[in-house]
């Protein structure tokens, strides 16, 4: 599966764009998205309270987007689906 370039959204490197981020943290970022599970569209799961120290959950939500992935919220954790399959729920 190639990946794609991940297309600039304006703003992206303002924090003033993402009032909640505590900082952008770009390699932290990098390293979430460059797994093994998300470069092979498999699942990512983070608890909520990492994502909002090391990134904040706005910036989260943008990368998300632009990446064209899916996110669920699930109890203390965010779900991220590195696909753009169809998703059907079974039960």
């Amino acid at each position: 599966m190639a990946l794609t370039a991940v297309p600039q959204i304006p703003g992206m490197n303002d924090c003033s764009v993402f009032p909640d981020s505590p900082r952008l943290n770009a390699p932290w970022r990098d390293q979430l998205f460059n797994t093994r599970a998300a470069k092979q569209g498999g699942i990512l799961r983070r608890n909520k309270h990492s994502i909002q120290r090391e990134i904040g959950v706005s910036l989260l939500i943008a990368e998300v987007r632009a990446r064209g992935f899916r996110l669920y919220e699930v109890g203390d954790d965010y779900v991220i689906v590195c696909h753009r399959r169809p998703i059907r729920q079974l039960c």
